[in-house]
Parts: structure tokens; C-alpha cells; sequence
């Protein structure tokens, strides 16, 4: 946990790693980085919209806003950080994707083993957090949401809707409203 708000708090890249700061919009270009080279970082202090491409290996991208998805992109082992991060109706991919507000996975998405979802509510976070997993979403890795304890008034959870499959493991500091299937384990502190 300490890492990914190290993240967060844009403390965790070195002068090692090749930092780029990006417009946002990133359409159809072909990025490959092995994890044998620094990490690339494409940094962006507004919305990152991905559309369309191929992004593999050992890249990350951080948004100060958002990060949204098409159904069109390509995604393999990349990760992703921003306060809101969304993947369009029928993406497919493998991800590691890190929010504090919201992760919303839109109908039809299939997001493949090893995938990471992570939610980390902040003080500064919408009164209710959530990684929403729409209809007809296969999610096969780990999900977790953890709750900023230092607001009591603050909701923090996971909505899987109907006709979502979770392969793997759940863990929830706050809420899990559970319409779907898990194939797997579910740790939380609240069943809606």
C-alpha cells in the first residue's frame, strides 16, 4: 500500500525511469518496453484518453484526473494511476490499473489473468468510492478497495452488477454489493 501512495504523492520515480509528459490523447501508436530498460512513465496533468494502439510491458501511466480506455487498445502488463479510470464496453486486455475515486470496467469487458484492480480512497475522494464492474464484465486477478479510515463519512466498496465473473480474489475494507460470481475468495467488511 505504502507504494502505490507513494505513486500517488509522485514520489516513487527515480531519474532512472524516461518520465514523458504527455497531451492526453494517445491514438494508435505501438509502445513496447521491455522490464529489462527503465520504466517509461507517461505522465499527463489532465485526462489521458487511450484509443486504440499497443502498449506492452514496463509502462506506466499516471493522470491527475482521468484514465479511459478504449475498446480498441491494447494493454499487457502496463500499469495505471489516476484518481478515475475507465475501460470502454468490450475492452481486452491484462492490466494493473490503481484509482482513489472510482475504476468503472463497462459492459463486456474481459480483463485477463494477472489483472490488478485497486482502489485506494484518499481524504480528498468522492463521499462514496467504488470499482464498478458493469454486465456482462470477466474480471480474472485481484480486486481490492481500501477504505480512508480517517473520514468515517466516506464510502468505500466494490458493485459487481449482473452477469459480471470475478476469477480470483476480492478484498474490501468497505462494501461489496455482489450481483455476480466469484470464482475465488471474498474478504469484506459489509455484503449489500
Amino acid at each position: 500500500i505504502a507504494t502505490l501512495e507513494a505513486v500517488f504523492d509522485r514520489q516513487l520515480f527515480s531519474d532512472r525511469d524516461s518520465i514523458l509528459i504527455i497531451d492526453g490523447q494517445l491514438k494508435g501508436d505501438t509502445v513496447v518496453n521491455s522490464f529489462l530498460k527503465p520504466t517509461l512513465v507517461l505522465k499527463c496533468n489532465g485526462e489521458i484518453t487511450i484509443s486504440g494502439g499497443v502498449y506492452r510491458g514496463n509502462i506506466v501511466f499516471i493522470s491527475s484526473k482521468q484514465i479511459r480506455v478504449s475498446s480498441g487498445t491494447s494493454l499487457k502488463d502496463v500499469l495505471l494511476f489516476a484518481p478515475k479510470i475507465i475501460f470502454e464496453p468490450g475492452f481486452l486486455g491484462n492490466i494493473q490499473a490503481f484509482a482513489t475515486d472510482s475504476i468503472i470496467i463497462s459492459e463486456n469487458a474481459h480483463l485477463l489473468y494477472p489483472s490488478v484492480l485497486g482502489l485506494l480512497q484518499q481524504q480528498n475522494s468522492s463521499p462514496v468510492s467504488a470499482i464498478v464492474l458493469n454486465k456482462g464484465c470477466v474480471v480474472s486477478g485481484n480486486l481490492f478497495a481500501i477504505k480512508n479510515e480517517n473520514n468515517r463519512k466516506q464510502e468505500c466498496g466494490i458493485v459487481m452488477k449482473e452477469g459480471t465473473v470475478v476469477n480470483g480474489q476480492i478484498h474490501s475494507t468497505g462494501f461489496v454489493d455482489v450481483k455476480g460470481v466469484i470464482n475465488g475468495s471474498l474478504i469484506c467488511n459489509k455484503i449489500m
